[in-house]
């Protein structure tokens, strides 16, 4: 696993209207017990390309299943979620741009768009220019400069036609309360939730609350908040230098050797071994 943030003015010194502007760039590798909690981007479209495995995207309404070749947008504001088939793991690539009201073929085009799958799509060509990208990375010193925005929108206009044959979504039932129930854990990163906690706050019993969850997202919200807090550690150790006893208590946990327990079930490995090898580009993407 690998990301980055092309956040600041010296990582994205490019600000060219002829060019969308890349926040995030990543690559996931078949991590079996990855699945991130629901999320939105503020300002941000983000597009998924499966290069292999399988698993599920679910906004807080619908699902859709993916396999090589899916291709996904998601709109800025719009709650999603990615889970894996633990027998086969998706690899995928994620980029992420910003909205602008600038009125651009290229924008418009999104805006139009909405929350899309497509399924199907030649996974060499993603293949092809998401290496390009990572090699500009490696070779700039992780810049977003006038190479990286010209193989960025590159990548980006090749996806506009795969996105123009799309697929159908799948209705969650019961998506209403479920969804309300799924905001506020992320809205808390998933600290101090329990299912008590959850039936005080929403005054609906603890069975039912358990019941409609998990008909909805396939896992308990006790689990879900777990996710939450574990992943939002996963960001916080690539994306900054904190000890790990400090994260540990940024998402809630105490005990440190509780945190690094927990975490290595989830994700399969130490807080420390994570951010170890996961703070530079996996050599094996870059051919």
């Amino acid at each position: 696993m690998w990301i980055y943030d092309y956040r600041s003015s010296e990582d994205n010194p490019i600000k060219d209207p002829a060019f969308p502007e890349i926040t995030t760039l990543s690559y996931i590798d078949n991590l079996s017990q990855w699945s991130y909690p629901y999320h939105t981007h503020q300002d941000s479209y983000e597009l998924f390309y499966i290069l292999s495995g399988n698993g599920y995207l679910l906004s807080d309404e619908s699902f859709c299943a993916l396999g090589p070749g899916s291709v996904i947008l998601v709109p800025p504001m719009f709650y999603h979620r990615l889970t894996v088939d633990a027998s086969s793991a998706p690899n995928y690539y994620t980029l992420r741009f910003l909205k602008k009201e600038d009125g651009s073929p290229l924008q418009n085009f999104f805006a139009e768009k909405g929350f899309v799958h497509s399924a199907n799509n030649p996974v060499e060509t993603v293949r092809y220019l998401f290496n390009a990208l990572f090699s500009i990375h490696q070779g700039n010193g992780g810049r977003a400069d006038a190479a990286f925005q010209a193989a960025a929108l590159s990548l980006i206009e090749t996806t506009r036609p795969m996105l123009m044959n799309v697929s159908p979504f799948n209705d969650i039932e019961e998506h209403e309360t479920a969804s309300s129930i799924m905001k506020y854990i992320m809205n808390t990163h998933g600290v101090g939730i329990t299912l008590e906690s959850l039936s005080r706050h929403f005054s609906i019993s603890q069975s039912h609350i358990s019941r409609i969850f998990n008909n909805a997202y396939h896992v308990s919200p006790v689990n879900y908040a777990i996710i939450s807090r574990i992943t939002w550690a996963s960001e916080l150790l690539l994306k900054c230098d904190l000890p790990l006893t400090d994260i540990a208590e940024s998402v809630g946990y105490d005990n440190p050797s509780h945190f690094t327990a927990m975490f290595t079930k989830k994700i399969g490995c130490s807080p420390s071994e994570y951010r170890e090898k996961n703070r530079d580009i996996p050599m094996d993407v870059i051919h």
